[in-house]
């Protein structure tokens, strides 16, 4: 987003603290404010969607009052605070007063002012094009200003006239047709929170009686000329006093000196981070650390937003998502809140395209940080990435920066304690808890480990029934104990909910959730409470006003375990999907809304793991084969249209970028793709046919039918069957080709026979009807053992059936079997390969005797005349090994499962069902390498973008190790030349206090190595890579 700067000097005086001592928290760390006005629930209220109000953090306490009254501002929720970036800001238009604060100890005759403001769109859009009024300034007498969305308004007595920023380029808080960098009014309104940031300096009074000492800010009402603050006077031609200032303001602080170019970026990078809107310039930590490179990332920097910890700023950002939220939610609306129906006890806005957030009750360390932005392309998933197969994957792209690669993910490392009954079956960061029938037992379940800090949090689906679930933090007691400081729920067999208090069930206050089988059961714990939530809708217990259930304060700093109880009752019952959060490293937590106008292809694909988050590990956004990591979605929210990933880990790879984006699967077939291009026969100009397409299926189930057909001609250049999960299509000549993968489906009959005769058997009827037709069928995989199919009279038990007409298949051949016999020679011409599918058919009409047909592939090879009683398929093996794959068998409109068959010394794989039957087509070039050595001696390092502002050139060159920088700028400004390493630290600052259009800089001490040079002023940011020698 554009930021704004706005400078007015009578006398330019620069005040160098950089020996003053960084002890306390200020904004990005910049030491000195004389108001931090923040955004915070007031006090004196434990309600979160209650009273909000200011508060001053820079020590001096100042309140924000209505005019002529000792009243404080203090506002609902609903009509006068909005949420950014989880975030609250306020309006501060209740009632027709002017709202005051004093700021004392400074006159702030020299001042930095700095800001975020976002407009509210009151009665019509007509709003956002008016200059209105937002504050004004009172301090030295004669030397005011006043403030509105496009110009500063000086004095009369200081004729400095009009400084009105936004006329020329459109760069303020108003939309300009024509002149804003946004092209109409609606991406306005998506960008309407940003930054502004005003300079003042003026000539001090040198009177005996100097002047005074504090300074009084006027705004949330008209501008009244007779306000008793006042202390100058304005020509109202000038401006329109009548025009409020409708949106919000979530913080504002002001500095009584001019910051340097590198403290405004500091502090702007603070708001920015917290409230989730763009700079045009790079984000930095209070340290100085690079946290985004607005240059670097120019192909992404759209909607940045991140996770950051930053003490000395006082910022503990743990969730976040833009508040540049695309039409129609607008920030600025209760339908783009950050919390859904704009109720702060609810979980994230379902309209909020992307939020990740560290898993809850994880914590960051100082110093942490997290920061994305997007390539603003669509949000379709209409792509394919040409080495991953199976993915219809959404074009839009965000590029992470973090340095938290050095996390350490042990789903192993949660320790639980368990009753013997109790089956417990971890899936990664996830657990089921499962307590078999037993009358008289109950489960038993708590941590090994108290939580370590105060926050926690538990997640679960409720799976089957029991007479009683207790979920709670507290004591490892797995009974009810009065006095004890276990705070949870207590679920009974119909799902009705009760809180657990101080440890007694509270029977008379009921919540008005109930629980149903495959409900999410939410619970978190923060150290003065607990809030319950079904399916993300937190209520409050029957008689309370509050969701909270309150933790005694002799209770607060206790050991805290996880305890859950399954009661005894003579049914299976268990949870499943079971996380904690809060004993130790989680990860992340990252949804996508799949609802209209966001991610909307995703809506079909919401469920059982078809959404994916893919992570290109190396930074590039290439997504090639080695660099790519899949995740299925494990969670999703179908009251706020979310797919949920949890435990996602960034740069495990440690080299601080990833890029990430969202795919669908649409079949069951997932595939990763190494292609290798053919070589170039250099006495034929052609291609050789030695090019290669490897197959690495991640997921589907095998075997797998394949097809490589060439794009142009439509012709089939390699087809067959495989099994494995690694399979390579080899010989290929270059080309545009299109790759068909299908599943084959059916079941398997694996075989585990230890009977003395070494034979399995299964049979499956075909059909009695008389006109009812049906197909048996199934793949080779393997030629050995050999094996015996056809067709069996008799119903009996196994093993007592028998193959009456068929054909056995041994090492390839095939040999008759007629009356039970089977005949001593092979067939002539008929060879059986691994791929084939055998088939018999019976054909569906009505006629006697009928006619089994066996086939290869589809091809009959021989015909069987059988009578009526000739109605079940037959299947053996001949020995105790190998199996049947891919088993199929049916006639029109139904199809057999392993539940219709009878068999004995063999298995059926799945045991109920039949496995996937999907396919997928993908396109693939293979291009010959003839010019391979000419293109690798054209490959060059990605150089950040050049500038005419800034170039650097070594002072000589027989010793490479000192630089000069030249700096040109449109206008004076004072600058901070800062350099970072290839880890984004901030080694070498300086600050050239002058003001002046063109700076010389000289670089000396440097170790060898390569260097991002930036240069901060008023007229924006310079980047250059640099080497060193």
């Amino acid at each position: 987003m554009n930021k704004f700067y706005l400078f007015s000097i009578i006398s330019f005086i620069f005040l160098n603290l950089n020996s003053q001592k960084l002890d306390s928290i200020a904004p990005g760390g910049v030491q000195g404010t004389v108001l931090w006005m923040k955004t915070v629930p007031w006090d004196q209220n434990a309600d979160l969607h209650a009273g909000y109000q200011w508060k001053d953090f820079s020590g001096d306490f100042s309140k924000v009052k209505y005019y002529n009254e000792d009243s404080e501002y203090i506002v609902s929720r609903t009509w006068f605070a909005r949420f950014f970036n989880f975030n609250p800001a306020l309006r501060f238009i209740n009632s027709q007063l002017s709202k005051e604060f004093e700021i004392v100890n400074s006159n702030l005759s020299t001042s930095t002012l700095i800001g975020a403001f976002a407009e509210y769109e009151f009665a019509n859009e007509y709003s956002f094009q008016k200059p209105s009024f937002i504050l004004a300034m009172n301090g030295v007498e004669g030397k005011g200003f006043i403030i509105d969305k496009d110009k500063i308004v000086n004095s009369t007595e200081s004729k400095r006239g009009l400084l009105e920023y936004g006329d020329e380029y459109g760069y303020d808080l108003m939309f300009h047709p024509g002149k804003s960098p946004e092209s109409n009014i609606v991406k306005y309104k998506e960008r309407t929170l940003r930054s502004l940031t005003y300079y003042r300096t003026s000539r001090p009074i040198t009177s005996v009686w100097g002047e005074k000492n504090n300074a009084i800010v006027s705004f949330g009402e008209k501008f009244y000329s007779f306000n008793k603050y006042n202390n100058s006077t304005f020509d109202l031609n000038t401006f329109n006093p009548n025009d409020i200032f409708t949106g919000y303001i979530p913080e504002l602080f002001i500095y009584n000196r001019i910051l340097t170019p590198l403290e405004r970026v500091k502090a702007e990078s603070y708001l920015a981070i917290k409230y989730g809107f763009m700079l045009e310039n790079s984000f930095l930590g209070s340290d100085g650390h690079l946290l985004w490179d607005v240059i670097s990332q120019k192909n992404y920097n759209h909607r940045v937003a991140g996770l950051f910890r930053d003490d000395q700023s006082g910022l503990n950002q743990r969730i976040s998502s833009t508040s540049y939220e695309e039409a129609p939610y607008f920030s600025y609306l209760p339908e783009g809140d950050s919390y859904d129906n704009a109720n702060t006890y609810n979980l994230s806005n379902r309209n909020k395209l992307l939020v990740i957030e560290k898993f809850p009750a994880s914590h960051l360390n100082d110093k942490e940080y997290l920061i994305w932005g997007d390539n603003n392309k669509s949000l379709q998933a209409s792509e394919q990435i040409e080495e991953l197969l199976g993915f219809n994957t959404m074009s839009r792209k965000w590029k992470v920066s973090t340095n938290m690669g050095n996390l350490n993910a042990d789903p192993m490392g949660m320790k639980w304690e368990a009753s013997p009954n109790t089956e417990m079956v971890l899936d990664d960061y996830k657990i089921s808890f499962i307590k078999k029938r037993n009358t008289y037992e109950q489960a038993n379940i708590s941590s090994e480990n108290p939580l370590p800090s105060y926050e926690g949090h538990v997640t679960f689906t409720l799976n089957s029934p029991s007479s009683g679930t207790i979920v709670k933090f507290g004591t490892k007691n797995n009974f009810e104990q009065a006095g004890t400081h276990d705070y949870g729920i207590y679920i009974n067999g119909n799902g009705d909910i009760y809180p657990i208090i101080e440890g007694s069930t509270r029977w008379a206050n009921r919540w008005s959730l109930k629980a149903y089988p495959n409900s999410i059961i939410r619970i978190d714990k923060t150290k003065e409470y607990i809030i319950i939530s079904l399916d993300g809708n937190p209520k409050q217990q029957s008689g309370q006003p509050l969701p909270q259930i309150f933790i005694a304060k002799n209770d607060i700093d206790k050991d805290f375990y996880v305890t859950l109880r399954l009661d005894a009752n003579n049914i299976d019952a268990s949870i499943k999907n079971f996380r904690v959060g809060g004993f130790m490293e989680m990860g992340n937590r990252i949804e996508l809304a799949y609802r209209d106008t966001r991610a909307s292809d995703f809506a079909n694909y919401a469920t059982n793991g078809q959404s994916y988050l893919i992570i290109d590990r190396s930074g590039t956004g290439n997504f090639k084969r080695e660099d790519i990591e899949l995740f299925p979605s494990d969670e999703y929210d179908l009251t706020r249209n979310k797919i949920i990933f949890n435990n996602i880990f960034f740069d495990t790879d440690k080299n601080q970028e990833d890029v990430f984006t969202f795919g669908y699967r649409p079949s069951n077939i997932i595939a990763k793709i190494n292609k290798t291009n053919p070589s170039c026969n250099p006495n034929l100009e052609i291609s050789s046919q030695d090019g290669k397409i490897e197959i690495q299926i991640e997921h589907g189930d095998p075997g797998f039918e394949y097809q490589l057909v060439n794009s142009e001609n439509k012709q089939v250049v390699k087809e067959g069957v495989f099994y494995e999960n690694k399979f390579a299509i080899d010989s290929l000549s270059q080309g545009n080709y299109i790759l068909k993968l299908k599943e084959l489906g059916g079941f398997n009959f694996i075989s585990d026979s230890t009977e003395a005769e070494p034979k399995a058997y299964a049979h499956q009827i075909i059909s009695r009807g008389a006109n009812d037709g049906g197909l048996f069928e199934f793949t080779v995989r393997d030629l050995n053992p050999s094996f015996q199919v056809g067709m069996n009279p008799i119903s009996g038990i196994m093993p007592t059936t028998y193959i009456q007409y068929g054909f056995e298949v041994k090492d390839g051949l095939v040999y008759l079997i007629n009356n039970r016999v089977k005949s001593v020679t092979p067939m002539p011409g008929i060879k059986i390969k691994e791929g084939d599918k055998i088939q018999l058919y019976r054909q569906n009409t009505y006629s006697y005797p009928y006619t089994i047909y066996y086939r290869i592939n589809g091809i009959s090879f021989y015909s069987q005349p059988v009578s009526l009683s000739f109605c079940f398929f037959m299947i053996q093996l001949n020995d105790r090994i190998g199996g049947f794959y891919n088993v199929k068998n049916g006639k029109p409109g139904y199809v057999a499962t392993p539940l219709n068959w009878n068999y004995s010394g063999i298995q059926p794989q799945p045991a109920t069902k039949l496995l996937s039957e999907t396919s997928i087509e993908h396109s693939i070039s293979l291009m010959a390498d003839c010019n391979k050595k000419e293109e690798e001696s054209q490959v060059l390092p990605i150089a950040l973008a050049s500038n005419e502002n800034l170039t650097t050139y070594y002072k000589d060159f027989r010793n490479q190790s000192e630089i000069t920088a030249y700096i040109k700028l449109d206008q004076p400004s004072p600058i901070t030349l800062s350099i970072f390493d290839f880890s984004a630290n901030m080694i070498y600052s300086q600050d050239i206090t002058e003001s002046k259009k063109e700076h010389m800089v000289d670089i000396n001490g440097l170790n060898k190595g390569v260097y991002i040079l930036k240069v901060f002023s008023q007229q924006g940011e310079f980047s250059k890579k640099i080497t060193i020698n």
